[in-house]
């Protein structure tokens, strides 16, 4: 059965992505950038979750995951809201 959204809500199943089941699938410089992108999958019922890879020695680049099943759709959905804001 599908997750009924609500609007101004986000269901916590959305917020975050398990780390044995994630994968990275864009880094955004600005926090800004990566919480638009995360709550446009959001919308469209993919669980994202940004955070700061720890890694020492690594730029402080913020990441996007996704689970591993929703990669491909997340990805085309990042593509074409690219090409619609160019």
């Amino acid at each position: 059965m599908p997750m009924e959204l609500v609007p101004g809500e986000v269901p916590d199943e959305l917020m975050h992505v398990s780390p044995h089941d994630r994968v990275e699938i864009a880094s955004f410089e600005r926090e800004v950038e990566a919480e638009m992108a995360a709550g446009m999958l959001r919308a469209n019922g993919i669980a994202a979750e940004t955070g700061t890879p720890i890694i020492p020695g690594l730029a402080a680049e913020l990441s996007l995951w996704v689970r591993k099943a929703d990669a491909e759709l997340a990805r085309q959905l990042l593509e074409e809201a690219e090409d619609d804001n160019e």
